[in-house]
């Protein structure tokens, strides 16, 4: 719960103008991105991932997730990166030869993906998903193998995909755990 403090969670919380490479993470127990139940909707601000919380004219290359995840938190969540910077004037951020695979049980409203939960400005080349998505809970989700949401002001500072490919099963099971169905969940096998 103390995580949920903090503005940009993971390995690397933030990195601006850095390079990830080579970097391999696994387990086998649930990782939780858990919220404090007195804990507001921080939709817009935080970011979680387990490798990097978010990242700015930065590159990943090689590097990989394999474990299960639960969340409770809104805001932007990634496996490998939460959210790429929403800097006007910045460099791509980019995201090349990286994998993605586990369970995700979703329980709270957010962006989630398997690569990049939030993109901005941001290349991903090369990357592949294999996630189980299970959205548990009546919230708004935007729930993507690769990518969550693509925020788009031009086309020259859009999220751009390249080669990539979502392999797995999401599903809406929110009847299953006493919710009803009444709030839209998105889901995309890319994005």
């Amino acid at each position: 719960n103390d995580l949920y403090n903090y503005t940009f969670v993971g390995l690397f919380g933030y990195i601006k103008n850095a390079l990830i490479k080579n970097m391999h993470i696994t387990g086998t127990e649930e990782s939780y991105f858990n919220r404090p139940s007195s804990g507001s909707d921080d939709t817009n601000t935080k970011a979680y991932a387990i490798l990097c919380g978010c990242v700015e004219s930065s590159t990943i290359q090689d590097c990989s997730v394999s474990m299960p995840i639960f969340t409770n938190v809104s805001g932007h969540v990634g496996m490998l990166v939460g959210k790429n910077a929403d800097v006007s004037g910045a460099p791509a951020s980019v995201i090349e030869r990286c994998s993605v695979q586990g369970t995700w049980r979703i329980r709270h409203k957010g962006i989630y993906g398997g690569i990049l939960g939030y993109g901005y400005n941001a290349i991903i080349r090369d990357c592949y998903s294999l996630c189980n998505m299970s959205l548990q809970q009546d919230k708004t989700a935007r729930i993507g193998a690769i990518l969550g949401y693509a925020k788009t002001s031009s086309s020259a500072r859009s999220v751009k995909i390249y080669n990539c490919y979502g392999y797995g099963k999401l599903t809406d099971d929110r009847e299953k755990y006493g919710h009803a169905t009444s709030q839209a969940a998105h889901f995309g096998a890319i994005a």
